[in-house]
């Protein structure tokens, strides 16, 4: 029970450990084509000037041919530190999309790295804005901004994938902000979010496993949780299930082994009285014989088969004393 009880609980870790590294394969390979964008745009010998680069006819043609290239872009767009340059986006691009391209703008101009912003619009049409710092070599400051708003269409698969049966899926925050869920409803959602795995992973965000209890509709719940990092943005992704759906191989183990034990007890018992009937049967065949004879009636013969050769001997040897005690008194 013990061996089961701790594979288990590293099912559920592996679980969560490979749902955040596929995540975190899929955001770095978004940035670092997006970077290669970047440097491509300023890797040409041209105008010095990123304003007069970025409206040169070769990078509209680029920009496009990479959209082309990578369908999981909604929409690319090529910024100066201003805020102003060359943008493809669909024209019914959803205002909360817009607002996050704006967000991870305004947050990527105060920082050298890549800026990630999740935008939730549904169920299941969230997408992520990646912004990028475009830097020359040798330059602390960047010349311009790359920014792609991303499809989830990878998270929402591998998180159908895992969520099977009582599994529940979370992505959250290091600020303790849920961004993703699947399988668990909003009561469940608002109850994780508080629960003591999540706080843990927001003053120390690395892989934990956990043991805790959820109220919800006034019922508790005892559940079992792990949480691990997605390195390259800094979120976390919770995989929870409940104790009793976790440790059902356990349980079931545990009574069907009771259930072997007693129907191979009972399969014994039965073997045994067979057993012990066709022992017994000729024994008492022979005691009723040797009664006969005891009571003068000479001529009874005991048989002499029986599932035993000593029991077959005996009754041979019977027969044949009674044989000479009949001769006898004839």
């Amino acid at each position: 029970r013990e061996v089961l009880e701790t594979q288990e609980k590293t099912n559920l870790t592996r679980s969560a450990s490979s749902l955040s590294v596929e995540l975190n394969d899929y955001f770095s390979w978004n940035r670092r084509q997006l970077e290669q964008l970047g440097n491509a745009i300023l890797a040409p010998p041209g105008a010095a000037s990123v304003d007069v680069r970025l409206r040169q006819a070769w990078v509209g043609d680029h920009l496009r041919q990479f959209m082309r290239e990578n369908p999981q872009l909604m929409a690319l767009r090529i910024l100066e530190p201003e805020g102003i340059g060359p943008t493809l986006a669909p024209s019914d691009l959803p205002n909360a999309v817009d607002d996050g391209l704006r967000q991870a703008f305004d947050t990527v101009k105060g920082d050298s790295q890549a800026v990630y912003h999740f935008v939730r619009q549904g169920a299941r049409d969230s997408v992520v804005v990646l912004a990028i710092p475009v830097m020359p070599q040798g330059s602390d400051r960047a010349a311009f901004y790359v920014q792609g708003v991303v499809r989830l269409r990878l998270m929402e698969s591998v998180f159908l994938r895992e969520a099977q049966g009582e599994v529940a899926v979370f992505l959250v925050t290091q600020g303790g902000q849920l961004l993703w869920s699947e399988g668990a409803d909003r009561e469940m959602e608002r109850a994780v979010m508080s629960s003591p795995l999540v706080r843990d992973f927001m003053s120390k965000p690395l892989n934990l496993t956990a043991e805790y209890t959820l109220f919800l509709a006034g019922r508790a719940f005892e559940m079992v949780g792990q949480v691990s990092p997605v390195a390259e943005t800094g979120w976390g992704v919770v995989v929870h299930k409940p104790v009793a759906a976790e440790f059902a191989a356990v349980r079931r183990m545990i009574f069907n082994t009771a259930l072997s034990a007693v129907l191979i007890f009972v399969l014994s018992l039965l073997i045994a009285i067979i057993a012990a009937r066709r022992l017994s049967r000729p024994i008492q065949e022979l005691a009723t014989t040797s009664r006969e004879i005891a009571a003068g009636n000479f001529g009874q013969r005991a048989e002499t088969t029986g599932p035993a050769a000593e029991i077959q001997q005996l009754a041979t040897s019977f027969n044949r004393m009674s044989g000479h005690v009949e001769r006898y008194v004839t």
